[in-house]
């Protein structure tokens, strides 16, 4: 078990050894059993959505599933590319989408170099293809001048925009993953079935706080207030497992 020293080591202070807690053996709450009755919204305060975003956004957004997001670097299930969304980022055809994809799923194998994202030489993309010399160059050059492909060093290439990922819709029955600041904009997070953003309220739930704790302010600033802090629970817990050693040792 490891140990924290309550009042560290500066002369003239008790070393006292602060044991912390045991694993909580407790099921965490899900999305749903947070947020789940607050489908409507204003029927709770800060429970409202009033930011706009540009009309593409809800072409994306209907594009997004649960536990998904707009990824071109990561080959997975959890990943929507670009180049399946023909209506906001662009056509491509068969075969430059097999490209894509295959550039997408071989670009992090380590034997390709020891990044995280490597990008890949013609030669080598038309060996993963199957596809010849000449037809791989073609695409390649195809590719580029749509925007889907850049060129890296030693004529090596790479998925544009390769890192980011953005629109990441979060799962009713997971736990919530770590609120942000950002929670108000659906570019960085949507509501598990509703085309919208979290609410402040809704991101306050998943925060632990109480509904009838109000945030005020404009609302970059409620977002913020919620990312920013502690969650309540967990600063409970803390301070009593604190309190619950220190009123030991101090027999209270």
């Amino acid at each position: 078990m490891p140990f924290f020293n309550v009042n560290g080591s500066r002369k003239g202070f008790f070393h006292k050894d602060f044991e912390f807690p045991t694993k909580s053996t407790e099921v965490s709450r899900t999305v749903k059993e947070s947020i789940g009755d607050l489908l409507e919204l204003g029927v709770l305060a800060n429970h409202e959505i009033t930011q706009t975003w540009p009309s593409y956004y809800n072409v994306i957004i209907d594009k997004i599933g649960l536990g998904q997001k707009l990824c071109n670097s990561r080959h997975s299930d959890s990943s929507v590319y670009t180049w399946n969304i023909p209506e906001i980022y662009g056509e491509t055809n068969r075969q430059e989408k097999f490209l894509l994809e295959t550039l997408a799923k071989n670009r992090r194998r380590k034997e390709f170099g020891p990044k995280d994202g490597n990008p890949l030489p013609a030669p080598i993309l038309a060996t993963l293809t199957g596809f010849s010399l000449e037809l791989t160059n073609s695409l390649i050059h195809s590719l580029k001048e749509k925007e889907y492909l850049v060129e890296r060093a030693n004529h090596t290439y790479d998925i544009t925009k390769a890192s980011f990922a953005r629109f990441k819709r979060i799962e009713w029955d997971k736990p919530s993953p770590t609120i942000l600041t950002n929670f108000d904009n659906p570019r960085n997070f949507l509501h598990p079935s509703l085309p919208r953003p979290l609410t402040v309220r809704e991101a306050a739930r998943l925060q632990t706080f109480p509904d009838d704790f109000i945030f005020t302010g404009k609302y970059t600033k409620q977002y913020r207030q919620v990312g920013n802090a502690v969650p309540p629970l967990l600063a409970f817990h803390v301070a009593s497992a604190v309190w619950d050693h220190l009123s030991k040792d101090l027999k209270i």
